[in-house]
């Protein structure tokens, strides 16, 4: 299609969006347990076509996720759909707070796919609190002892799409192994405050979280083993020795537990400790070693202040928290970058974005098998 036709089908496209004739294409929470309960594991896994073959080279290099979700379980069944492969292993952590519907979709789903599995232990979790890092530790935990030897870790939510095969992500990871893709440069000081003041969560009458971390007067001690702030990420790609490392490392126990009262410090905690010079895949402080989002292949977000300082197009769906809500307009550059994930979707705003991902993603799988 050329430039003039693609344009064309993109009005057409955003005029029956507007008009709300695009409905989503996810099947509700209630639809899916019922379909599942009245039909089999057999009958759900061939009627969605899942991904039941993979080549030697994916099958001999798991990959671990931790998807952290509370929300619309058709569109995490859509996620898991695009990400599903038997050989590597899945955590979903669902949030405390999920209705019981939620829940019991998602456990359907679980029990129908091996290797994966809902977490034992879940966390209420509240925006930009440590209960957020809770989660992903929660699902690492489990993902350790489970009985796949998996090679990297990949942390998702539910409004991710791929935009790689499993087979793409498996070939990038081989390329930079032992290394980890984390994002981390150094803290802004308007960030400092961050981490330097203990902060509790309180109602707010304001806004769309009814609670929410404030900012006391009360000052934080330093951070255990003199570690160094730096910036970053809640959503990263790790090696399995590095992750391993995190969970047994003293020093770094000791900075989890010291988090737990300050502002998103898994946008701190990952970028900081790939900087320590005992962790797997260590990176030297200095400016060479410094990745922002705009160099991670990780995860593909257009943000409302700094899109433009990446050279990123204008948003052609919404803003949403200052975060891009992707729409039919932004596919065709969605697809033409490298990053290896997108966030964030919608399929009630956008559901003809969602599925054409979702055809180049099957087509690709074809192709490569």
């Amino acid at each position: 299609m050329n430039a003039d036709g693609e344009t064309e089908e993109i009005a057409k496209i955003e005029s029956l969006r507007a008009e709300k004739k695009i409905l989503s294409s996810s099947w509700s929470a209630n639809n899916l347990s019922t379909f599942i309960n009245n039909s089999s594991c057999e009958n759900y896994f061939s009627t969605r076509q899942f991904v039941n073959s993979s080549t030697q080279e994916e099958v001999d290099f798991p990959l671990a996720y931790s998807i952290v979700v509370h929300k619309n379980a058709g569109q995490v069944e859509r996620l898991l759909w695009t990400i599903y492969r038997p050989h590597n292993v899945y955590c979903i952590h669902i949030d405390a707070k999920a209705s019981d519907a939620f829940f019991d979709a998602l456990n359907d789903v679980s029990s129908c796919l091996p290797n994966v599995f809902l977490a034992k232990k879940r966390e209420d979790v509240l925006w930009a609190t440590a209960s957020r890092l809770w989660a992903d530790l929660n699902c690492i935990n489990e993902l350790l002892v489970h009985e796949v030897k998996w090679k990297y870790f990949i942390n998702l939510c539910g409004q991710d799409l791929p935009l790689k095969t499993n087979y793409q992500i498996v070939s990038h990871l081989k390329s930079i192994k032992p290394a980890n893709d984390i994002v981390s440069f150094p803290i802004p000081k308007s960030k400092l405050p961050r981490y330097s003041r203990k902060w509790k969560v309180r109602k707010v009458n304001h806004g769309e979280y009814r609670k929410r971390p404030v900012m006391t007067n009360t000052a934080k001690s330093p951070p255990p083993g003199n570690l160094k702030f730096f910036a970053g990420s809640a959503y990263f790609i790790a090696t399995r020795e590095f992750v391993n490392w995190a969970m047994k490392d003293k020093t770094v126990i000791k900075i989890v537990n010291w988090s737990w009262d300050t502002f998103s410090p898994d946008e701190m905690l990952w970028a900081s400790i790939s900087r320590m010079p005992s962790a797997p895949g260590f990176r030297q402080p200095g400016n060479a070693w410094n990745t922002n989002e705009g160099k991670s292949v990780t995860r593909l977000i257009n943000w409302l202040d700094s899109g433009k300082k990446n050279g990123y197009p204008k948003c052609k769906g919404f803003y949403q928290r200052s975060v891009c809500v992707y729409g039919s307009g932004d596919l065709s550059w969605l697809m033409q970058q490298q990053k290896l994930f997108a966030n964030k979707f919608d399929p009630d705003f956008d559901d003809f974005a969602i599925r054409c991902i979702e055809e180049d993603l099957a087509r690709r799988v074809k192709e490569e098998l």
